[in-house]
């Protein structure tokens, strides 16, 4: 049994792709094994021409560490023993045979042998090219052909992979081991990005051959596809597909292994199409073996049967024509040409749109029926159809579409719910409720100045929606505009208009400014006076606040115009402040900003200090206990100021920025004590009061 740790992108492991997953590249080699029960077989292959080359010329140097426990046996928890070096095997560098050892060992060799070495060593031919590019491009061409060949060939004979230098079989092993193997080329390319690759080997459960997963059919005309999903490409190489009319014999149906094109993407499913059936409806069973990159067989898949079947339909039907005869009925005719032995009949089939799907109406008629009555009309929607011919294998062909002309007389209903929005542009954005008639294709928009006159239409057609975008004049005395609708149905019925909609012309005016009047500043604060704007129909009035030359943010939205002061508490220390004040009318017409009021907050050095500071004496220990309040803001320290017997304050300890509380146990009869805070910034509080 074996572990693979890395997989790369080569024929040799059936074009399975591997990647290093910490960047887009494609290792540098592959590498696998297996356990034989008396030997551990390894086989790896290079994942380009050049690696190959500079492998074929170095050498691979393989080299091992036995372990002591099974990776695979879960209730094995003893500890991990063994060696802790890697250790070359026996003729641990390896390389490809040379042409003299080629002809020595030619009679024990397979007729690929001679050709994969040839690959190797054979130069390559080139043919000219007209420019240098074309050149470089042919020669990487050629290059790829012969890598592709030589990996392939490996994969398909154990012999032509040791004259390739791409395996190894170990046979100094003991019972019951795993083994840790590395393959690398010791001698280092720096135009080569070179791999180490890595993989364990068990000795406690021999290899097993597997058989290829998931085989599935899909049956055509006089043909069927075996398929099997890309998972097996992990395990196999290339493929024989089998084929037996009995389950007892079986012919293989590719003349050599089929692979999987690489022309597909990576994860496309493998496929064979089997095109030498002898007839339709015959059944055939199926089986799939897969070649190892060891270069012998695995177990056969699990049989699958199928038959091809007749997928030709038959001719359509032609000449189709509705006729209408009255009271919601209407005559299908056609004609057709039914010369098809298997030919079994027709379906009519009808649709509400000409494009859309048509369900089918009818029984199956007789192929010698000609007409079709549909007595099921709704004279309130369009109706199609179409003519179905079908045979005996279920293959249908659909006729052109016919169109059901149908009298109709009457009108939609009045539109109702008809809606509008008109912004500020003079744009008018109406909407109603769709009519209930199925046969209505769309509506027409009146208006008018004066709603006692004649509505004029504004579109040019028919709209085909419920709603309608109209603009309209603002710069006009007339504050009012009407509007009105009518349906209209695919025979060109109009319905009544709707009722008239009244709507109030934009105010375009923006209101008057406000003024700015003065301002006061405080700790922390700026309170500010204003004049209202004088327009009459201002609902709204925007304080906004600019910190330097930052983005403006608003701080407040007044909900009137009587409000004209304001204090903002959210101001720092040392930055420059602008304000506005913007009116906004009932039309949402906004003012020009008020002239700027633009200051800068004074920073007088004060920082606020300590409060509720208090003294508890222990006269037994002589010892005092100091707690107070700390201030919110960035402190940097506490400072402890003491006062003995009457000689003033002098700095006594310095604590660190949350602390509240100090003990004194050395305290002097008649001693004080008084607290005072520096601040992150570099600025002192004042001195708290002295307690004693």
């Amino acid at each position: 049994m074996a572990v693979l740790f890395i997989m790369t992108a080569n024929s040799i492991f059936a074009q399975r792709a591997s990647k290093d997953e910490d960047s887009t590249r494609s290792f540098s080699h592959a590498f696998i094994g297996r356990f034989q029960g008396d030997s551990i077989e390894l086989r790896w292959a290079p994942t380009s021409f050049v690696i190959w080359q500079h492998a074929a010329e170095e050498g691979w140097k393989l080299e091992r560490i036995e372990l002591s426990k099974s990776f695979y046996n879960l209730n094995d928890q003893s500890p991990l023993t063994g060696d802790t070096v890697f250790k070359a095997v026996p003729g641990g560098l390896i390389k490809p045979w040379t042409q003299e050892e080629m002809t020595l060992k030619a009679a024990k060799t397979d007729s690929n042998t001679g050709a994969a070495l040839q690959l190797l060593y054979g130069p390559s031919v080139i043919p000219a090219a007209s420019d240098p590019f074309g050149a470089m491009k042919k020669l990487e061409e050629d290059q790829a052909r012969r890598f592709g060949f030589a990996m392939i060939a490996a994969d398909f004979s154990s012999v032509t992979a040791n004259a390739l230098g791409l395996r190894f079989v170990d046979r100094n092993l003991k019972a019951g081991k795993a083994y840790l193997y590395r393959i690398y080329v010791p001698v280092y390319n720096s135009d080569l990005l070179m791999d180490t690759i890595q993989v364990i080997v068990d000795t406690r459960a021999p290899w097993e051959p597997t058989k290829v997963q998931k085989v599935f059919t899909e049956s055509g005309d006089k043909e069927i596809s075996i398929n099997w999903p890309p998972l097996n490409d992990q395990f196999f190489s290339a493929y024989d597909i089998e084929r037996s009319s009995d389950k007892k014999n079986w012919t293989v149906l590719n003349y050599k292994p089929y692979m999987v094109s690489k022309s597909f993407a990576d994860e496309s499913a493998g496929f064979y199409v089997d095109t030498t059936l002898e007839a339709n409806y015959k059944t055939y069973h199926y089986r799939v073996r897969g070649y190892s990159a060891f270069g012998d067989k695995g177990l056969y898949s699990d049989i699958v049967s199928a038959s091809s079947r007749d997928l030709k339909a038959p001719a359509p039907a032609l000449d189709i024509k509705v006729i209408d005869l009255g009271m919601n009925k209407v005559k299908i005719t056609w004609a057709a040409f039914a010369t098809e032995k298997d030919f079994k009949g027709f379906y009519v089939g009808k649709s509400v749109e000409a494009a859309g799907t048509f369900p089918k109406i009818s029984k199956l008629l007789n192929p010698s029926v000609r007409e079709y009555i549909d007595d099921n009309i709704n004279p309130l929607v369009s109706n199609y159809y179409v003519v179905i011919t079908t045979d005996t294998s279920g293959n249908e062909s659909v006729s052109y579409v016919a169109y059901a002309d149908l009298m109709d007389t009457i009108a939609p209903a009045k539109p109702i719910g008809l809606t509008a929005e008109v912004d500020t542009f003079g744009y008018v954005y109406l909407n109603w409720k769709e009519g209930e008639e199925k046969d209505i294709i769309g509506y027409r928009v009146y208006w008018a100045n004066d709603p006692n006159a004649e509505f004029s239409q504004i579109t040019g057609d028919f709209v085909p929606g419920i709603n309608y975008t109209d603009s309209i004049e603002l710069n006009t005395l007339t504050e009012k505009v009407y509007y009105r609708v009518a349906a209209v149905d695919h025979r060109y019925n109009h319905s009544e208009m709707s009722d008239i909609l009244t709507l109030n012309r934009p105010d375009k005016v923006a209101p008057v400014s406000p003024v700015i009047l003065n301002y006061q500043t405080g700790d922390n604060q700026v309170s500010f006076q204003w004049i209202n704007s004088t327009s009459t129909d201002v609902v709204k009035q925007i304080l906004r606040r600019r910190e330097g030359i930052g983005e403006w943010k608003i701080l407040s939205e007044i909900a009137n115009n009587k409000v004209d002061q304001y204090s903002d508490k959210t101001v720092e220390k040392k930055k420059d402040y602008t304000y506005e004040i913007i009116a906004v009318d009932d039309a949402g017409n906004f003012s020009e900003p008020s002239f700027p009021l633009e200051l800068t907050i004074i920073d007088n050095g004060q920082r606020e200090g300590v409060s509720g500071l208090r003294i508890t004496k222990d006269d037994k220990n002589k010892s005092v206990q100091l707690n107070w309040i700390l201030p919110a803001g960035k402190i940097a320290k506490v400072l402890v100021y003491k006062n003995n017997a009457e000689e003033g304050l002098i700095y006594y300890r310095t604590l660190t920025a949350k602390e509240n509380a100090f003990k004194d146990n050395y305290s002097t009869p008649g001693a004080s004590w008084a607290i005072k805070l520096v601040y992150s910034d570099g600025m002192d509080s004042a001195m708290s009061e002295e307690v004693k």
